[in-house]
């Protein structure tokens, strides 16, 4: 398995502000924080699911697969296809179900994927997206920092005390045992710092941009807000996107943490 490309992005706490934010005669306040989301994107030399055949014999298929490992089936499969000798006419499509994982996608993963994919098709700078999918499956893993999430029933679990220093002595990504849907947020933006952090490490993983100079940032804040609003359904203050892409970036200390996480 190739080494992860991984990139992070923070949550949010929102000072002052809000809806009133799109009429552009008001400002807003948010701040970022020390609990990241992080995604590592890499080419997998062996995966846990099998190769898709091609929707036909001048086509190709290849994986996606996901895996968000804190949470209870928290794995989805996608299927890229696209013509062979061209990524033109390229589609999407939830498999989950036939390999065997819990159906019902998540929303911010799947629109961080469509519209990243296509992004890199017309806007993209880089190689086309569809050579660095040629050689197999992509394994993307998903993680946040326990802030993002109650840990209430964790602390209970090991007879740690509710408080900071009980907060402070449980692992780091700590498992929930429960599914994301029904998993109790904190308010920090969960949502937001997964799409931004997705969209980030494909964007970097496809070569179509950076996230650390100017310009990838730019892009990664521009599409995170879109992918954000598309899986939501509606335009939002936009104020976590914005939090989580000022500050996001590689980090290669992390790099570890992750590779950790996937051998577990």
């Amino acid at each position: 398995m190739t080494p992860p490309c991984v990139v992070s992005a923070p949550g949010k706490v929102l000072i002052t502000g809000g809806y009133l934010v799109l009429d552009p005669a008001y400002r807003g306040l948010v701040l970022g924080t020390s609990a990241r989301f992080y995604a590592a994107v890499q080419m997998a030399a062996q995966s846990s699911v099998k190769p898709v055949p091609p929707a036909s014999d001048d086509s190709v298929c290849r994986l996606v697969h996901v895996e968000a490992p804190q949470f209870t089936d928290a794995s989805w499969v996608y299927a890229v296809q696209w013509p062979d000798g061209g990524d033109s006419d390229w589609k999407l499509v939830d498999v989950t179900e036939q390999y065997g994982y819990t159906p019902g996608g998540n929303p911010f993963v799947e629109a961080a994927l469509r519209l990243t994919l296509a992004y890199a098709e017309h806007g993209g700078g880089g190689r086309p997206w569809h050579e660095r999918l040629a050689s197999g499956t992509i394994k993307i893993t998903m993680l946040a920092d326990n802030d993002f999430y109650s840990q209430h029933e964790q602390l209970v679990a090991r007879q740690l005390p509710v408080s900071r220093q009980g907060l402070q002595a449980l692992p780091r990504f700590c498992r929930t045992d429960r599914r994301l849907r029904d998993v109790h947020k904190t308010g920090l933006g969960s949502s937001a710092a997964l799409t931004t952090s997705l969209v980030a490490a494909l964007l970097a993983f496809l070569d179509v941009c950076q996230p650390d100079d100017a310009d990838g940032r730019r892009i990664v804040h521009n599409l995170a807000q879109v992918c954000h609003c598309y899986a939501q359904g509606k335009i939002g203050s936009g104020f976590d996107v914005s939090a989580a892409a000022d500050e996001q970036g590689q980090r290669e200390q992390i790099c570890a943490l992750v590779a950790d996480e996937q051998r577990q």
